[in-house]
């Protein structure tokens, strides 16, 4: 049996190896082990044809190069960057909120990014100025960021609207009065390998610690095929809606994928493309682990969600770990779902819920595994008459996990552990598991974000 790393060490980092998209090549050539020991995002798909930096001991009055680093992150992204550009950040502490409106472009002769990267991983400090909103907003298109370590104003840490084609890896968000990451009206958005946690405290629009809303398609790029937005290999917790927060609470979730079919704007229509969300770690979120509502063609497989729901400032009934509410298409699939119900009776580990006449059609539950911990608490709910998730799919109603040691970091399912090989192939596979290790190909694969290994 392989040794398990702790996830969860005090002021740590998360990362996961990743397939299809990677740092700039050249940049943490060797893609180790973080901190904890986890694996990184890792990759050379994009190419730097020039390099710009900055440091807090430049001069905005310099001219970007090595010897001659500018001083802001708001001067180097309103330079004329070109894609296929990269800037590179020293270690040290920005105090300023970034806007960030031009960016690259697909026809162009690379693959079309403008990077913005850490030299070193979290060395970067972003750090909103007093009075500030989100702190790093992204207005420009085809743009990547990579490996910052971000805190938000009374809004979100990265704050990403009306673009498309947005990478956030390996970066750290955490402490906002919003969300950590907050995506919407935009589409082709990946987020993997980031961390976020202790966010969205005091902002009023209630947000969640990863959050795409609204999703829209891009215009003359229908032909697109696959999952054109993926979430995948994050670690979301401790996200907590606070009391100054007048208003009931209704979120503050590790990820959540909302409203798009746009029930709350008119003349336009619902997002016709498939998201991926898959290895994600959450726990400890005021609001549910994953959430899925008024959303169609989402996959959310081989997550592990533990005892979130942990917010009774929330009076909402639907509180499952893994919810899909209002929606249809969807596929749920080796994840592992633990509520608690000594938090709030109404925890739940599976929640297919819907109202005012509306039925979750097509939603395939498959090998997922729900507990409840508390004695007479729900494993699953279905509300608005929809199917429970069937014990005939695969799906392991009330068993236990075994995870090793969750409540010190641990979430790999432990020796005979139920979880271990009782996954499938036949929805789709990450190519690795959370901390890098590759996913069996066959039937023998492990629920949840992690594999037993050895």
């Amino acid at each position: 049996m392989r040794q398990h790393v702790s996830v969860l060490a005090l002021g740590g980092v998360m990362g996961v190896a990743g397939v299809g998209v990677g740092v700039v090549a050249g940049l943490w050539a060797d893609a180790g082990p973080g901190p904890t020991g986890l694996a990184w995002v890792t990759g050379t798909s994009h190419a730097c044809l020039r390099e710009f930096h900055v440091a807090p001991t430049g001069s905005d009055a310099a001219a970007g190069g090595a010897d001659a680093p500018w001083a802001t992150i708001g001067h180097a992204v309103a330079a004329p960057l070109r894609p296929g550009d990269c800037v590179t950040l020293a270690d040290g502490t920005y105090a300023e909120a970034v806007r960030w409106e031009t960016g690259g472009g697909a026809a162009d002769a690379t693959d079309g990014y403008v990077v913005l990267r850490a030299a070193n991983r979290h060395g970067a400090l972003l750090r909103p100025p007093p009075g500030a909103y989100s702190t790093l907003l992204v207005r420009a298109s085809f743009v990547v960021i990579d490996g910052l370590d971000v805190v938000g104003g009374e809004g979100h840490a990265i704050d990403i609207e009306d673009a498309h084609h947005v990478k956030v890896l390996n970066s750290r968000v955490h402490d906002s009065g919003g969300s950590g990451i907050s995506a919407w009206k935009g589409e082709f958005l990946w987020f993997e390998g980031n961390e976020s946690f202790g966010n969205t405290a005091t902002n009023g629009f209630q947000g969640s610690g990863i959050s795409i809303y609204w999703a829209r398609a891009v215009a003359g790029d229908e032909g697109s095929e696959g999952f054109r937005n993926v979430i995948r290999g994050n670690h979301s917790h401790d996200n907590v809606e606070g009391p100054a927060i007048t208003d009931p609470h209704t979120d503050g979730n590790g990820i959540i994928i909302d409203d798009f079919r746009h029930t709350q704007t008119e003349g336009v229509e619902p997002y016709p493309h498939p998201t991926l969300v898959e290895n994600n770690l959450v726990h400890g979120n005021g609001g549910k682990g994953i959430q899925v509502t008024w959303s169609d063609h989402v996959t959310v497989r081989n997550n592990t969600s533990w005892r979130n729901n942990t917010d009774d400032l929330n009076p909402g009934t639907w509180r499952g770990e893994l919810s899909n509410a209002q929606s249809s298409d969807n596929v749920w699939v080796n994840n592992i779902a633990v509520a608690d119900a000594s938090i709030n009776p109404d925890n739940t580990a599976l929640d297919n819920v819907s109202y005012d006449g509306y039925e979750n059609r097509d939603v395939t539950w498959s090998h997922n595994l729900g507990l409840a911990l508390a004695p007479g608490g729900a494993v699953t709910r279905t509300d608005g008459g929809n199917p429970e998730p069937d014990p005939g799919d695969g799906n392991l109603l009330g068993l236990n996990p075994g995870l090793v040691a969750p409540e010190w970091g641990d979430f790999a399912p432990g020796p005979g552990s139920p979880a271990i090989d009782a996954g499938t192939a036949r929805l789709g596979l990450p190519a690795t598991d959370l901390t890098g290790v590759p996913r069996v190909r066959g039937e023998a694969v492990d629920l949840g974000a992690i594999e037993a290994g050895g």
